[in-house]
């Protein structure tokens, strides 16, 4: 009987041993560096776009960009128990079984569902194009389980389901409202609201001819934006320059290819800014026209000025900056715009340019600076009726002493008399 007994109770050892040394085992199959991830891309239509990856720890990391309710990086955590069953549910799939793509085009304008899966060292990215009737259903409901466990639908604001696709309840006479009201902003001359409003009505119900249409559209927005913003880059150059007529011109040119009806006010005040004759043109009443100069004068060693220029409206154009220095330097930076909203990569900028200019050049800027008494310049003279335009400043240093002034569609002659001065002697550069 004890015999038994022993046997039984060795049995019993034995089994919860074999239990804890499982769950041990179960625990670290959610191992710290486990990464699975669903990303969402853009569709012919409103489709949410964004990326949610979740890590070993429990960790969920979201980036929001199109068509959801928030936009931007988010971060949450939840339990490994969850990641560790959302595993589970992958290897149950065979999910690095998948092929890399699934691209059959079954119908079209749907959006694409990337997931990615790390664990172990073992990595498997497969790209499904949810207009594909091939893929197999699983790796959908692999998909909608990584937006369930993440909790996405916070961010993203709506449920995402394989039938989703960006496209709303067939409806003809939606569709042609919205296709109306596409060509209606169109004739005005409103392309890219016109373009929305059309890929809008393709939601809604599509021909081939309408789809067609869309997409040679969009090709020619494309293309008349890239015109368009090289003619006015070129403009800007000639504005830098003092060349205003050329400016103008080259600004005029552009609106054939992009109308926008700031540039139109812009170029509108500018072309009366530089009619000399025009009544109501503002200028200080502290200002005056510069005394006698006295090219003589003596430069000091740390003289230095910079002239710099620029449209208000960041996306026009970059900003050129010219400095002179009192051993004859002169160096010229031209810095790119923001894009989209991000600074400009360093590949978009240009390296600086050093030309050098005569001693005497450096005098005669310097000179006209104390003739025109620029130390004694307000810092602002800013016209509040102009709503956006060119703004240029001018800083200089000498003798220990710092002053910038800047311009904003004001006539202030002392300012422009030390402008057309630099400008000439930086002409003579080498």
């Amino acid at each position: 009987m004890k015999k038994v007994c022993g046997l039984i109770l060795a049995v019993l050892c034995s089994a919860i041993l074999a239990s804890c040394a499982s769950t041990s085992t179960q625990v670290s199959t959610t191992p710290s560096l486990l990464m699975i991830s669903l990303e969402r891309t853009p569709c012919f239509g409103r489709c949410p776009v964004y990326k949610v990856s979740v890590y070993g720890d429990g960790t969920v990391r979201y980036d929001g960009k199109e068509y959801v309710k928030v936009k931007g990086s988010q971060t949450r955590v939840i339990s490994p128990q969850q990641v560790q069953r959302l595993l589970a549910e992958l290897q149950q799939a065979s999910y690095f079984s998948f092929k890399d793509d699934y691209d059959t085009i079954t119908f079209t304008d749907a959006p694409l569902a990337i997931t990615a899966v790390t664990v172990d060292g073992r990595s498997k990215r497969v790209r499904h194009y949810l207009g594909d009737a091939t893929a197999p259903k699983e790796l959908t409901i692999l998909e909608e389980r990584i937006d369930e466990v993440s909790g996405s639908q916070e961010w993203v604001g709506t449920v995402w389901k394989s039938s989703d696709t960006g496209r709303q309840t067939p409806d003809r006479g939606m569709a042609d409202k919205l296709w109306a009201e596409g060509k209606d902003l169109y004739a005005q001359k409103l392309y890219a609201p016109a373009l929305e409003k059309f890929k809008e009505s393709l939601t809604y119900g599509s021909t081939s001819e309408r789809t067609d249409y869309v997409r040679q559209l969009e090709a020619s927005i494309a293309q008349n934006r890239a015109r368009a913003k090289a003619l006015r880059d070129e403009a800007y150059a000639a504005q830098g320059q003092g060349n205003t007529k050329l400016a103008l011109a080259k600004y005029r040119e552009s609106l054939q290819y992009w109308p926008d009806r700031q540039l139109e006010e812009y170029l509108a005040q500018l072309e009366r800014r530089n009619d000399l004759s025009r009544p109501d043109r503002e200028t200080p009443r502290d200002d005056r026209f510069c005394g006698p100069v006295d090219e003589n004068a003596t430069v000091p060693a740390d003289f230095a000025i910079t002239y710099s220029s620029g449209p208000t409206h960041a996306e026009w154009g970059s900003r050129r900056v010219n400095t002179m220095f009192a051993n004859g330097n002169v160096v010229t930076e031209e810095i790119a715009p923001p894009r989209g909203g991000r600074p400009p990569a360093p590949q978009e900028q240009k390296p600086p340019v050093m030309k050098r200019v005569p001693q005497d050049a450096v005098k005669r800027v310097y000179a006209r600076v104390i003739a025109c008494e620029f130390f004694d310049l307000k810092q602002n003279y800013w016209n509040q009726n102009v709503r956006d335009g060119g703004v240029s400043n001018l800083t200089v240093t000498a003798n220990a002493k710092t002053h910038r002034v800047t311009v904003y569609y004001y006539d202030v002659p002392r300012y422009e008399s030390i402008l057309s001065s630099m400008r000439e002697e930086m002409n003579k550069s080498r």
